[in-house]
């Protein structure tokens, strides 16, 4: 089977323009190299699905306290922030395929406690994850190359067809008396030409398939999950806030009222007393 393979890519290298051939591998290459770039960085940037769920999950245990505080407060320096990064990592169950994942969202956590200001609402980069979709933007852009290369294959391959379509009609040989051998080798070279347009189409559909199904879905995937967390943090702070006010009133509240009591009052009080006394005596 390997070496039928191999005589019917050797017959259609032979047969094929090798111009056209060489180009169609060119770009196919070029495409393929823009995608493993791009999964490149997924593997680092990537994650799974329901993974901010994960997290929101860990952040929401009692164990998580210091590290809500930390979102809700900020301004810690970078010793910190990866500190407790670091130990929130530890906390999140995760497959072993995808222990070197989630790099990115763990950075926008680090971007939450670092963050010199406490009030989320003037943060703007934080709210509109200027950063996180930096990165995304470009993994998005060398997959856009890759499709970009992919979908001028066919164009290609076409060309080489109808270029060994036309030097099939310029070698023919139409005043040859055996009127059916001129045609049959004219069927057989048009047979040939179209291999340019197959082999094109070919490597863009792989292309496309594995862009799609792989580059493409772990990208929508990624940008789901941030946008996820985002708001789950958004929630936590908030729940945060909340507690802290109502706690802080109770204790408000506990507090027994002090009365402030004049210096003067001991004496106002005997001088009271004396006044009414003295009337007595008098009557006596």
């Amino acid at each position: 089977m390997y070496f039928i393979g191999a005589n019917v890519f050797v017959s259609i290298g032979t047969t094929v323009n090798p111009v056209i051939l060489a180009a169609i591998l060119i770009i196919t290459g070029f495409s393929f190299w823009h995608i493993g770039r791009a999964l490149d960085k997924l593997v680092i940037y990537g994650c799974s699905r329901g993974f901010s769920n994960k997290l929101k999950d860990v952040l929401a245990h009692p164990n998580s306290a210091e590290l809500v505080e930390r979102l809700y407060e900020g301004r810690s320096n970078t010793t910190e922030s990866d500190k407790l990064v670091e130990g929130l990592a530890s906390r999140v169950p995760v497959d072993k395929e995808d222990k070197h994942k989630h790099g990115l969202l763990y950075d926008l956590i680090r971007r939450f406690i670092s963050r010199p200001i406490q009030n989320l609402d003037n943060q703007l980069s934080l709210q509109a994850l200027s950063v996180e979709f930096a990165s995304i933007a470009e993994i998005r852009e060398r997959i856009d190359k890759a499709r970009s290369l992919s979908s001028i294959l066919p164009a290609v391959g076409l060309f080489g067809t109808l270029i060994g379509m036309f030097c099939a009609f310029v070698g023919a040989d139409f005043q040859n008396p055996n009127m059916q051998l001129v045609m049959n080798e004219l069927m057989k070279n048009f047979g040939m030409a179209l291999w340019t347009t197959i082999l094109a189409i070919i490597f863009k559909i792989a292309l496309d398939l594995w862009c799609s199904l792989k580059a493409q879905r772990e990208m929508s995937i990624l940008t789901t999950e941030l946008i996820q967390l985002k708001y789950n943090i958004f929630d936590i702070v908030e729940q945060f806030s909340i507690q802290s006010k109502t706690a802080s009133i109770n204790i408000h509240a506990e507090e027994p009222d002090l009365v402030y009591i004049p210096k003067d009052s001991h004496k106002t009080e005997e001088h009271e007393e004396k006044d009414i006394g003295s009337p007595q005596k008098s009557s006596e």
